[in-house]
């Protein structure tokens, strides 16, 4: 049975109607990317600086979450509406939830920061970081406000 979901959004100028089946496109395209090199290439040329930024900030209040940090706190660190933070606890705490099994195997954030250090890694991600930037276009989004 073919399924014909077809799911609007208004990210952009213009409103766009995707279905299950680009979606299932999307996900076959993202399980191609084997390595940490290719997922990080591949996320910088398909994703604005903009959805970076919120991406990155879901998966951090997840973390968050996980770490039993209470609304208001994630509010204050992330700047996230209690509406986005509830969305993110209803799928963290549902039954067989794969972003929380996710985040059990990655850990927390902050688990994740100490280990890093530890190991050396933040030159060589800085450094990779910075020259995708510079090759495609020398975009300003990791600046503070």
């Amino acid at each position: 049975m073919k399924k014909n979901y077809r799911i609007k959004t208004t990210a952009g100028k213009r409103s766009y109607q995707w279905n299950y089946d680009e979606f299932l496109y999307l996900i076959h395209t993202l399980t191609k990317a084997k390595d940490f090199k290719k997922i990080f290439n591949l996320f910088i040329d398909i994703h604005t600086p903009k959805e970076i930024s919120e991406i990155i900030r879901r998966v951090h209040i997840a973390s968050m979450l996980q770490d039993n940090k209470t609304y208001s706190e994630i509010q204050e660190l992330t700047n996230a509406s209690s509406g986005t933070i509830t969305r993110i606890h209803q799928k963290f705490f549902r039954q067989k939830s794969v972003l929380s099994e996710i985040l059990s195997q990655a850990g927390s954030f902050e688990n994740f920061l100490k280990k890093r250090v530890q190991i050396g890694q933040q030159d060589w991600l800085t450094k990779m970081m910075d020259r995708a930037i510079y090759k495609r276009g020398g975009w300003l989004w990791m600046q503070k406000p």
